[in-house]
């Protein structure tokens, strides 16, 4: 199925890298994006809270392709549908987002 990454073959992905993922260069894909997530295994690992990090991240992520990838893990429920604004001073979002983003493999 185009579009569709199956973590198992790719052994284990971040939702960050995922975003930044695309299949454009396929033949007849004309979006490409996002790509759906069939997980068979997925595993919480510790990462370090960078703040700093996740702040400089928002704006070269596609949110609602995030949102979409989030739901495909299981993690709808950790993201807003929207990005709000003020959102570099939301310590609690920043952190889901950490989690999201980096420690959802």
């Amino acid at each position: 199925m185009l579009g569709t990454i199956l973590l198992t073959a790719v052994r284990r992905m971040k939702l960050m890298t995922h975003n930044m993922l695309t299949s454009k260069g396929m033949k007849n894909v004309k979006e490409g994006f996002p790509l759906k997530i069939q997980a068979e295994e997925m595993r919480n690992v510790d990462i370090d809270y960078d703040r700093d990090f996740i702040t400089r991240m928002i704006p070269k992520l596609d949110w609602k392709a995030l949102v979409f990838a989030a739901q495909c893990v299981g993690h709808k429920e950790d993201l807003p549908d929207t990005l709000p604004e003020g959102y570099e001073n939301d310590n609690e979002l920043l952190k889901r987002l950490h989690h999201v983003l980096l420690e959802v493999i």
